[in-house]
């Protein structure tokens, strides 16, 4: 189950209260509060991501292990079904969410939402294939009739995805597929929707002390951003890389990448190309 304790000594080596907490990572302050008095045992995986990717720590690091390397249970005499173990393959894989998921095992998001939800207490036989096929476990231990060996890997598959590199002012004709052939593609070990990501070059020094000139900004089209995530957007005037910083009555509310300025523009005139997912530090590929 989830350690309280653990989320109390972070923020306490931290010094925040609740509050500040909550405001930090964009969770609910009544979540935080139970999670700190530790009424709340079993959170859903994002927001244990939230608090992993704020403190810089792992998400299993909140977590307690039996010897079986099974998350422990508030209630242990409650038998293990898929929900449970896929909570704890996400846990143990670093996988952030079902977005991230879906796109690496190619699973309906709707499918997995069902399930980490509890509104789908047994997937169909197609669904349970391709959790055991991506996780290396059979269709008994996805299911939770059979125990997951403690010595599960917990990293990724290491396979490639091919992106085109892109001059950001080229980023619309991509879209439109208006750009000229002949693309050369750069390989990343991240795995994304076909032609839902691409990547761009920073070609000066005008994103600094957010991007170094040279560096390559990889994003995901898919993803829909988080607070402080990078994102790159265009408006009537200009295409540019800006920090989000959420969306209210209308306005978009960001951060020029290189500027300390906050802005806000009407959503309406604005659109929203890619959140940035990876930076690539001096890559230097043949830029469109």
């Amino acid at each position: 189950m989830f350690s309280s304790h653990k989320l109390q000594l972070l923020a306490l080596n931290s010094g925040l209260n609740a509050e500040q907490l909550s405001a930090k990572t964009n969770i609910n302050i009544s979540t935080i509060v139970r999670l700190l008095n530790g009424t709340t045992t079993n959170p859903q995986p994002e927001t244990v991501n939230s608090l992993a990717k704020y403190f810089g720590v792992s998400p299993a690091e909140f977590y307690e292990f039996n010897q079986d390397g099974k998350v422990l249970s508030a209630n242990s005499s409650k038998p293990r079904d898929i929900k449970e173990v896929l909570e704890y393959l996400l846990i143990k894989t670093g996988i952030l969410n079902t977005s991230m998921l879906h796109k690496l095992s190619g699973i309906p998001k709707s499918n997995l939402d069902r399930i980490l939800s509890g509104n789908t207490v047994k997937p169909n036989i197609a669904t349970l294939k391709q959790l055991a096929q991506f996780f290396n476990l059979s269709i008994a231990q996805i299911s939770g009739l059979a125990n997951i060996d403690e010595t599960l890997t917990t990293t990724l598959p290491k396979q490639l995805s091919r992106l085109p590199p892109i001059k950001i002012n080229a980023v619309p004709r991509w879209y439109n597929n208006t750009l000229e052939a002949n693309i050369s593609y750069i390989n990343t070990t991240r795995l994304f929707i076909e032609n839902k990501a691409f990547a761009i070059l920073v070609e000066n020094n005008k994103l600094k002390p957010d991007f170094e000139q040279g560096n390559i900004l990889v994003l995901d089209s898919t993803i829909t951003p988080d607070y402080s995530d990078f994102i790159l957007v265009m408006d009537d005037n200009d295409i540019f890389v800006c920090e989000f910083h959420g969306v209210q009555n209308g306005q978009l509310s960001y951060r020029p990448a290189g500027s300390r300025q906050i802005k806000q523009q009407n959503l309406a005139i604005i659109r929203i190309y890619g959140v940035v997912v990876q930076e690539i530090i001096n890559r230097k590929p043949d830029i469109r």
